[in-house]
């Protein structure tokens, strides 16, 4: 009798401890969600395609190109028959059945706690309060710190200290955080999605107009193509590739109507964007044949004066590395000269009033400059498209791949024309618009997506009870966001949009090659 009693005594205390753990479970992980870090769903893509809401998800099949389009513009043109999305790789019109399943957007960590112990930097991207609707999270780039001015100019961001009117501006620049610039880049071609039709006309792709591969040859016989990935160069003369833009641009607008502007997630969204492209990466793998090859990567931008200049990044066959800009050296390093038989990666970059050379993932040599405000608000808008061109000589190569990217650009205004709030209109020789005064706890934020994000340019009211508690009395209040409404860091992608298993099926397979970091 007493054995049993002590094993209903003994069941009992297993289930007060049982559900006392349980209980404990549950208030922890409250408190962390509350306070530590909380689980949140991308729901459109103003941050894309740093972060994609709901989407289609296809690949060419011409060129393999992983393409995603917001899938809520796309609805507007999503008929019984479907829709054709245009690869912006290859321009080939892929078809999406009307029964393809949409894709959710990613799901995404925030850090709550960060901002208690640290302040939020420059670039981060960050989850806040909408001022507007405060019972809308919304996630964008932060861009503007408390406690200074800030203007964009042709796509990028200035900055004044506000205690300081007289003081000079400043470029801000995202490659301070290389993770950051990285993340950003936007793809304008990739010459590894070479289609398997090669381009040529055909009924799909329109009997009008015949696809062509965008780097041109100042001579047809100085390149070959090899494994229809690669190009070769078979002796050691002098052999030059300038890029086309008129190629792409040119079947886009034959396929649906209008220039899709480089923002291909977009391409659905109402009028498309024609933005200017000046910022650019130009990345290509050289595999020499012998030692001495010389590399030289050239684009067009404005340096010191108004209209654009030739800038280039050279290694020559000794090692030498070389920047210059207009003929004038800025800066110069010495290396190992390119290695025979060996595959080496060169990046140039021109971004954010830089200058940055690269080779297999290092920063070899490298020159910023600083233009004038008066300057910059002065001279004309930068002009559409750059001259672009890679040369090579010393060694007969081969080159595996070019990539040629546009940097993120901070537009003036939106797809319905809207002025930014912050932004600096140039329409001939009128120039509108003036910066925005952060005060102290006051931050400004922007969407990756530039021209389709509905951020701090374009606000047009603050909630009641939010201007009266945090923002009366201030000279800035639309477009801001007090510390107040910021949430926290957005740093991991846990669970991308998964996949399915048949085209109209449900998406249910992980996708463990899109969790990352976000930057």
């Amino acid at each position: 009798m007493a054995q049993s009693t002590s094993a209903k005594s003994s069941d009992t205390d297993s289930f007060k401890e049982t559900f006392e753990s349980i209980i404990i479970a549950f208030i922890l992980a409250f408190v962390f969600r509350a306070y530590v870090v909380e689980a949140f769903v991308i729901p459109t893509g103003s941050m894309a395609p740093t972060l994609l809401g709901a989407h289609l998800d296809l690949s060419c099949s011409q060129c393999g190109y992983r393409q995603n389009i917001d899938s809520r513009a796309a609805n507007s043109r999503w008929a019984n028959n479907g829709l054709t999305l245009i690869c912006s790789m290859c321009n080939y019109p892929n078809h999406a059945d009307p029964k393809v399943t949409r894709k959710p957007g990613d799901r995404i960590l925030v850090h709550k706690f960060i901002y208690n112990i640290s302040e939020p930097k420059r670039w981060d991207v960050v989850v806040f309060k909408n001022p507007q609707q405060p019972y809308d999270n919304y996630i964008k780039r932060l861009v503007g710190l408390p406690s200074e001015r800030l203007l964009i100019v042709d796509g990028n961001v200035y900055v004044q200290p506000l205690d300081d009117p007289d003081g000079p501006w400043r470029v801000v620049r995202k490659s301070d955080r290389l993770e950051v610039q990285q993340a950003v880049w936007q793809p304008v071609y990739h010459s590894r999605y070479y289609p398997l039709d090669q381009g040529k006309p055909s009924e799909r792709r329109g009997m009008e107009y015949a696809w062509s591969f965008p780097w041109k040859a100042d001579s047809a016989d100085q390149w070959e193509r090899v494994d229809r990935l690669r190009l070769r160069h078979d002796s050691a003369s002098e052999a030059a590739l300038t890029f086309d833009f008129q190629t792409l641009i040119q079947g886009q607008i034959n396929q649906i109507g209008n220039m899709i502007g480089w923002y291909p997630y977009s391409q659905f969204s109402g009028t498309p964007s024609q933005e200017p492209i000046e910022e650019i990466r130009l990345a290509v793998r050289v595999i020499p044949d012998t030692r001495g090859l010389a590399v030289t990567m050239q684009t067009t931008a404005r340096i010191d004066g108004d209209y654009p200049v030739r800038v280039e990044a050279s290694i020559d066959g000794q090692g030498n590395v070389l920047i210059i800009t207009d003929g004038q050296v800025r800066a110069t390093e010495q290396i190992m000269p390119l290695a025979g038989g060996r595959a080496s990666e060169i990046e140039f970059w021109l971004v954010d009033q830089a200058l940055i050379l690269w080779l297999d993932g290092q920063v070899i040599c490298q020159w910023a400059f600083e233009v004038p405000l008066e300057q910059l608000i002065s001279r004309p808008p930068p002009r559409p498209l750059p001259v672009v061109k890679i040369m090579v000589s010393g060694s007969p190569v081969t080159l595996a791949s070019i990539d040629l990217d546009r940097d993120l650009f901070y537009s003036s205004t939106n797809i319905m024309r809207q002025q930014g709030r912050g932004a600096l209109i140039k329409d001939g020789r009128m120039r509108k618009g003036g910066p925005v005064a952060l005060e102290a706890d006051q931050f400004f934020c922007l969407g990756d997506n530039s021209p389709h994000s509905s951020d701090g340019r374009y606000w047009t009211g603050v909630n009641p009870w939010i201007h009266k508690r945090l923002l009366e009395g201030k000279q800035q209040y639309l477009g801001v966001v007090p510390r107040e409404l910021m949430i926290g860091k957005a740093f991991f992608v846990y669970f991308p949009s998964p996949y399915s298993l048949s085209p109209t099926g449900a998406n249910i397979v992980p996708n463990f090659g899109d969790i990352r970091f976000i930057h």
